[in-house]
């Protein structure tokens, strides 16, 4: 094993022991596989995963599926704890990894698990032959009325780019669409959060770029987004404790004309709430003083099953409630720099005397 993946192995004290509690609870182990073939008659096949060789004897095989690799994956590890070495303490390479890792697994699915749009169309159209709707839709002015159902079908199959010659296509026939198609009534609700918000596996809640937070404020209760630059709301400098500004923008619950919203999923069982970003700066903008934890990160606290982050400037607790994903977030971003592109004397004035 040592000339396979380059380290010495020490057999600690009560290794067997440890070996079981490591494979049942940590599920974590570390192997190297080697096979050598036989594809024909005086022709040896060694497959290491790094490297394909054929060999005209076994033996020469098996010894060269025991030499050190030079290569592949240990070359890779041996790169990146030299790129660990360049960028830490200030940044930390293995929090990279699963960023690292997801990205690689898309581009497989992307480029090997591409559903063609022949085959896509055919599996839309069984499905929405079967849902047989019912719906009444109304032609637009000079075109036929074909039975109830017939646009809805469409619209599934052709988009609403197939349909929108002949009707007219808005938030209430989509509504409709939904309700008809799903049971549950909350699906296309659950789907958009999906798409939205990140789903969280663990129970850390660190305040960075696109968290959405509420808090009450008198009667109402006001919904931001955190605008914190991700790289400046993790390794914060300075011991426990320490204040840090964190900037952000109250979201509306209610749309305006052209207006885009956000789903996202509240906690327990309170369903789910549509935001919008929409405003102006001096109304919707403002900036916070919190604490950082030992994490050097703004953790929030965990009680009665939620999470909370604590002003420091102010007695006020703000609950976690979703992480959008870095592009619905930037979206955000950009809406509102392009409000501040706009802003005037006062407004300009105002973020100044915020920021100070």
């Amino acid at each position: 094993m040592p000339p396979l993946i380059v380290i010495d192995c020490r057999i600690a004290e009560h290794a067997d022991v440890a070996n079981a509690l490591g494979a049942v609870v940590g599920q974590v182990r570390m192997s190297v596989e080697a096979r050598v073939g036989l594809p024909e008659i005086g022709l040896f096949r060694l497959n290491s995963g790094e490297r394909l060789d054929d060999f005209d004897t076994g033996d020469e095989a098996m010894t060269a599926a025991w030499q050190p690799s030079t290569k592949g994956w240990l070359s890779l590890t041996r790169a990146f704890l030299v790129h660990r070495g360049t960028v830490y303490p200030d940044d930390e390479a293995f929090e990279q990894i699963p960023e690292l890792l997801a990205e690689e697994a898309l581009a497989v699915m992307t480029d090997t698990a591409r559903l063609k749009t022949e085959d896509a169309n055919k599996l839309v159209a069984e499905m929405a032959d079967g849902f047989k709707l019912t719906l009444d839709w109304t032609a637009k002015p000079n075109k036929v009325k074909p039975a109830a159902g017939v646009f809805a079908t469409r619209f599934l199959k052709e988009g609403g780019g197939g349909v929108r010659d002949d009707v007219k296509i808005e938030k209430k026939q989509i509504d409709q669409l939904h309700d008809a198609v799903d049971q549950t009534k909350t699906a296309h609700l659950k789907l958009a959060s999906l798409y939205n918000t990140r789903t969280q596996y663990g129970t850390r809640r660190d305040l960075c770029f696109g968290t959405i937070v509420r808090s009450t404020v008198g009667q109402e209760i006001e919904y931001s987004v955190c605008l914190m630059p991700l790289c400046d709301g993790i390794r914060l400098n300075g011991a426990a404790g320490a204040t840090f500004r964190f900037p952000f923008w109250r979201l509306r619950t209610e749309p305006v004309k052209g207006s885009k919203g956000i789903v996202v999923e509240l906690p327990g069982t309170e369903g789910h709430l549509e935001l919008y970003s929409h405003g102006k700066p001096r109304d919707r903008m403002w900036i916070g003083d919190f604490k950082a934890s030992a994490t050097k990160t703004v953790a929030a606290a965990l009680k009665n099953g939620r999470y909370y982050y604590r002003r420091k400037d102010k007695d006020v607790s703000l609950e976690w409630i979703a992480q959008l994903k870095p592009s619905h977030a930037q979206r955000i971003a950009h809406d509102i720099g392009v409000a501040f592109s706009r802003v005037g004397v006062l407004e300009a004035e105002w973020l100044r005397w915020r920021t100070i």
